[in-house]
């Protein structure tokens, strides 16, 4: 579709923000600025006039040091005027907040940009390593804004230690992960927060997933091995596990350990977490039942659970399954939550014509019971589910494996807008990067808050450097590079999506 409007959308009415031209069954006409039109039946010539009456692809933004294979957009978050981009296999051997990039010297470190909106220009406010650096311990995997606190995954930290901001250790934990608290003050970032979880164990992947919301923070480690009865217990390889915080003031805690309610090995529960006021949710992609929890004959079915916390304690509430569930759907791959929404992604969905082709689910609560929740399925190979954001009745889903665009982009990658209507969810639009070659995975990694969707391509082989406009100018389209990576910043028309047009 390459950012040209989706099927879905015919019928709709739009308030054209620039002339231009479209043209219909009696010839090509000129639309002036503020004029409405109906599109059914039209088809619109001009993919720029698309973009600014749908989605105003806002920026294209590459990192000040751009590298070969640092996949700059492997993760990507948003907060208000405010985004983020990890690169975890960006290799410079600098910690601390804004220091010089220094030299390539520790492979896999990984970095974490900051790029703030000021006057509808995006300019990067912070370059962020951590305060303990090493080989391949890919900060920046994952990561998560609210307002002024960030916090990032570092699931390769290799540190002994436990608890909250512990002292030195050796480093005979490989893999066993860490996660960082940063925060803001005015424009100024500071580390606020090195936190280790209190059971650290060998390949537990501690921080490959995250999620913020306010004071708390839940933390995913897919790669955890307790029983559930003893923390420090190995029993059941790669059940997964995952971990609550609290801040009071400056100060974290860990305020509980979650375990499935019917673990076993290699659930891999933990690989995608979200969390909203006093709910989470933490996706098991590697769960094997079907359907009733105790079976075991649907090998990587997957599911997902949503706890709520009471005081200072998390209760599970319920148990999701794909209803049309089968073996290696991968349901749980993603998550997402707001309020009393949920989006969850299977993207290993295969149908009669299309392997991979992804399925998302959403989930409605009505006081404390959960409903059995909207299927809506793909019908192409994109691997539709991949990655999920929402923000209040709207949603984002990445969809890397997505061939696009009149030129059929192999693995250009795609992202797809739903909006809740009344009782149920509606495709809006589809996104796709304005530079697209082939394998980039536009898609890979997705964000939304309040007007602003980010979209990772951690694939893309620019070696361009810094923020580019809408028109990107010179650069922005070159394949120097292997792998340096890219994000893209779009801002959705309020006209399109926050009113209730009729097909």
């Amino acid at each position: 579709m390459n950012n040209i409007i989706n099927k879905t959308m015919l019928g709709f009415a739009l308030l054209v923000s620039n002339s231009i031209q479209v043209s219909n069954a009696n010839g090509v006409n000129e639309i002036n600025n503020g004029q409405w039109i109906d599109i059914k039946n039209t088809i619109i010539n001009e993919q720029k006039a698309i973009r600014d009456l749908i989605t105003n692809e806002d920026s294209y933004i590459k990192s000040f040091n751009p590298d070969n294979e640092d996949r700059f957009g492997w993760a990507v978050a948003v907060s208000g005027d405010t985004v983020v981009v990890g690169a975890y296999y960006e290799a410079s051997d600098t910690t601390g907040v804004n220091t010089s990039n220094g030299s390539d010297n520790t492979i896999n470190s990984g970095a974490v940009y900051v790029f703030v909106r000021d006057n509808n220009q995006w300019v990067q406010q912070a370059y962020i390593k951590p305060s303990h650096i090493d080989f391949e311990i890919d900060f920046g995997r994952s990561l998560a804004i609210d307002g002024n606190t960030l916090v990032v995954g570092s699931p390769g930290d290799n540190r002994e230690a436990t608890g909250i901001n512990p002292p030195a250790s050796n480093n005979n934990a490989p893999q066993s992960g860490a996660v960082y608290v940063f925060t803001r003050v005015g424009s100024t970032w500071s580390q606020q927060a090195d936190i280790k979880p209190s059971n650290t164990k060998i390949g537990a992947n501690f921080g490959h997933s995250i999620a913020i919301d306010g004071d708390t923070i839940i933390v995913g480690a897919d790669g955890e091995s307790s029983d559930g009865s003893d923390p420090l217990d190995e029993s059941l390889s790669r059940s997964g596990a995952a971990y609550i915080y609290a801040r009071t003031g400056n100060t974290w805690v860990e305020e509980d350990y979650l375990k499935a309610s019917n673990l076993d090995e290699d659930d891999r529960f933990g690989w995608s977490v979200d969390v909203s006021g006093g709910t989470v949710i933490v996706g098991a992609f590697g769960e094997d039942s079907s359907g009733a929890q105790a079976s075991n004959g649907s090998e990587n079915a997957g599911a997902a659970y949503v706890f709520t916390r009471t005081g200072t304690n998390w209760s599970q509430q319920t148990y999701l399954k794909d209803r049309l569930l089968n073996e290696n759907d991968k349901f749980g791959y993603s998550c997402a939550i707001d309020g009393d929404k949920i989006v969850i992604g299977a993207p290993e969905v295969d149908t009669m014509m299309d392997p991979n082709s992804g399925r998302i689910i959403f989930f409605t609560r009505t006081g404390s019971i959960w409903d059995n929740g909207q299927i809506i399925s793909a019908n192409n190979s994109g691997q539709v589910g991949f990655t999920v954001d929402m923000h209040e009745d709207l949603a984002i889903v990445g969809a890397h494996f997505l061939t696009i665009g009149a030129s059929a982009t192999a693995n250009g990658g795609a992202a797809i807008v739903y909006q809740f209507e009344t009782d149920h969810w509606v495709e809006k639009q589809i996104v796709s990067a304005y530079n697209p070659t082939e394998f980039d995975f536009f898609g890979y990694s997705v964000g939304i808050s309040n007007n602003t969707i980010i979209t990772g391509a951690p694939f893309e082989d620019s070696t361009s450097a810094g923020v580019f406009s809408a028109d990107f100018g010179t650069g922005a389209n070159n394949d120097d590079g292997s792998q340096v990576g890219a994000a893209y910043i779009y801002y959705y028309n309020d006209v399109i999506f926050k009113n209730n047009f009729e097909d």
